[in-house]
C-alpha cells in the first residue's frame, strides 16, 4: 500500500542519491538499473526517481552528508581505529569544471558574486550554470573550476576532514577551515609543497599544530643539498599523500558533474565517507584478536571529535 510505498522511498533515497554520486550513475540510470531489481516487481511501483532529485536537494541544504560522514568518524574511533594523535597528512588538487560560455556582462556580474542574480526568466539555463567555480593559474597551467584539500590521518591513512573552494581562493583560507586548534593540538602536518611559505607555516602553528612541510626553490634560490635531504626525508612521510590520491580519485574527480558548489561539497562528504568504509573493510580483514586491547584504550583516551560544529559555518570564499 501507499505506507509501504512512502517507507521504502525514504529507505531507498539516501542510499541511491550516494551509489548514484560515488560510482557516477545519473539518478535516472540508477532507477531503471538495479534499484528496480532490488526492489522487485512487487514494489515496482516505487517511484525513487521521481522523489530521488527532491531528496537530494534536501541533503544538500540541510548538511546531512557531512553529518553522515563524521558519526562514521565517531564509529572509527570507537572501534580504536582512528585516533587523535599522531601525524597528518594535508593533499589538495584542482577539480576542473566545464566551461562556461558567458558574456562579458554576465561574466562581471559573477566576479562580483551577484550570479544569482542572472537567468531568472530561465530557470532550466540557470541550473546548468555553475556560478561559484573560478579561474586561477599556477606554475604557468591555468585551472577553471574548484580546489579540494583532504586532510588525512597518516597512521590509519582514513580521510578526517575535506574542504572545497573555488579554485582562486588561497590556500591560508583552506587551512583556517581544514584545522581545529583543540582537536589536532600536538599533532604534526605533512603537505607538499604548494603549502610552503612562512604565512601558512604560521597558520599551523596558530593551531598548536607542527607544519612539516617540504620547501620551494625559487628563481635564483635554487634548494640547497641540505633542503633537498630534508624534503626527501619529509615525502617519504607524506608519501601517503599519493595514495590518498590514487584511491579517492572520487573525491577529486566526479565534483566535474556538478554545477553547484554546495551540491559538490556534499558530494565530496558522500565520497569521503565511501572511501573511509573501503578502507575500514581493508583494516577489519586484516585486524586480530591481540588489537582488541590496544583498541580500547585508543577509544577511551580520544573523546568525540568536535570539527563538525567548527566547520559546519564555513563560508564560501571567492577572494584569491
Amino acid at each position: 500500500g501507499k505506507e509501504i510505498s512512502d517507507f521504502l522511498r525514504d529507505l531507498f533515497c539516501f542510499p541511491s542519491v550516494a551509489i548514484s554520486w560515488f560510482i557516477g550513475f545519473q539518478i535516472t540510470q540508477l532507477h531503471e538499473g538495479f534499484v528496480k531489481e532490488l526492489l522487485g516487481k512487487r514494489f515496482a511501483a516505487v517511484s525513487l526517481r521521481r522523489h530521488a532529485w527532491s531528496y537530494r536537494e534536501i541533503f544538500v541544504k540541510s548538511g546531512l552528508c557531512e553529518s553522515i560522514t563524521y558519526a562514521h568518524l565517531e564509529e572509527l574511533r570507537e572501534q580504536g581505529l582512528l585516533g587523535n594523535t599522531g601525524a597528518m597528512i594535508l593533499d589538495g588538487s584542482f577539480v576542473e569544471a566545464p566551461k562556461q560560455r558567458n558574456t562579458r556582462e554576465e561574466n562581471q556580474l559573477i566576479k562580483q558574486g551577484r550570479g544569482g542574480e542572472l537567468w531568472n526568466d530561465q530557470p532550466a539555463k540557470k541550473r546548468q550554470k555553475d556560478v561559484d567555480a573560478r579561474w586561477t593559474k599556477k606554475n604557468n597551467e591555468v585551472h577553471y573550476g574548484y580546489k579540494i584539500h583532504a586532510l588525512a590521518d597518516a597512521s590509519s591513512k582514513f580521510l578526517i576532514h575535506n574542504v572545497a573552494t573555488p579554485a582562486n581562493v588561497h590556500d591560508s583560507k583552506a587551512l583556517n577551515w581544514v584545522l581545529n586548534e583543540e582537536e589536532d593540538e600536538g599533532r604534526v602536518l605533512y603537505a607538499d609543497s604548494a603549502y610552503a611559505g612562512k604565512e601558512l607555516e604560521e597558520i599551523v602553528r596558530y593551531f598548536n599544530v607542527t607544519p612539516c612541510f617540504c620547501e620551494k626553490g625559487r628563481v635564483n634560490h635554487p634548494l640547497t643539498a641540505k633542503q633537498k635531504a630534508h624534503n626527501r626525508k619529509k615525502s617519504k612521510s607524506a608519501a601517503v599523500g599519493a595514495y590518498l590520491r590514487l584511491h579517492s580519485d572520487g573525491l577529486h574527480g566526479l565534483v566535474r558533474a556538478q554545477h553547484r558548489f554546495k551540491r559538490a561539497e556534499a558530494h565530496n562528504w558522500v565520497t569521503m565517507l565511501g572511501y573511509n568504509l573501503c578502507r575500514q573493510e581493508m583494516t577489519a580483514e586484516n585486524w586480530n584478536e591481540n588489537d582488541t586491547a590496544e583498541a580500547s584504550e585508543i577509544a577511551s583516551n580520544h573523546p568525540p571529535s568536535n570539527r563538525l560544529t567548527q566547520t559546519a559555518s564555513m563560508s564560501l570564499g571567492h577572494g584569491g
